[in-house]
């Protein structure tokens, strides 16, 4: 499911993200503009009107969208450790495979290297990780 996003949209992301905010931050901002509220309690609210299918849609709208994010983040900022530290965290956090992929494709050595190829092969099956160096 890919939901249309300008290339002005993730290089604004990227900039927001380099000045602090975190991935998941991110994440949640992402959803909040989808159902155009402005605070966490408004967020809560209407969160909980929703369907499941509703919010499926939603989370994978914001998903597809951060899957966009992390892929340029790659193209970008590859070797930088702040950015590596970023996508550990969404890695664990999302368990999606675009972080996995990014980090373990385009970073090369990190501190938590070993620990997300782990996870990484746990996660997905192998001719999605085949291409993922061992360390």
């Amino acid at each position: 499911m890919n939901y249309y996003q300008t290339d002005q949209e993730i290089r604004e992301a990227i900039e927001e993200l380099r000045m602090g905010l975190r991935l998941k931050d991110l994440h949640r901002e992402k959803l909040m503009a989808y159902l155009e509220v402005a605070d966490s309690r408004a967020f809560s609210k209407a969160w909980t009107k929703l369907s499941q299918e509703e919010r499926l849609r939603l989370e994978a709208r914001a998903s597809d969208f951060l899957e966009g994010v992390c892929r340029r983040l790659g193209e970008v900022s590859a070797g930088d450790p702040r950015v590596a530290l970023l996508l550990v965290e969404w890695a664990e956090r999302s368990q999606e495979y675009v972080a996995f992929d990014v980090l373990l494709s385009e970073f090369g050595d990190f501190e938590q290297r070993e620990r997300i190829l782990r996870q990484g092969k746990r996660l997905f099956p192998s001719t999605l990780t085949a291409h993922w160096r061992e360390g």
